[in-house]
């Protein structure tokens, strides 16, 4: 599998075992990127204001989704398919 990630994937790190716990100690006293630094598509936004109960996005008429086949196993209310997962 880690070949299979270098040879497909553009990796930021590729260290030696030994050397991993010094490089994830470092990188968690780092900065974080401030919030812009990533590009997220409009569905993704979409998902993370209902998942944060944003009235504007919670409160919308329009469905979130595509109705799934699934319903709630708790309250079975409709699932919605959003970019492939249900949520």
């Amino acid at each position: 599998m880690p070949q299979s990630v270098l040879e497909y994937v553009d990796v930021d790190h590729c260290l030696p075992l030994e050397k991993i716990a010094s490089l994830l100690v470092r990188l968690s006293r780092g900065r974080a990127k401030e919030e812009g630094d990533y590009p997220v598509s409009e569905e993704m936004e979409y998902e993370a204001k209902i998942a944060g109960l944003d009235p504007s996005a919670v409160e919308s008429a329009a469905p979130p989704g595509d109705l799934s086949l699934f319903s709630c196993p708790e309250c079975a209310g409709p699932l919605y398919e959003l970019l492939g997962t249900c949520s």
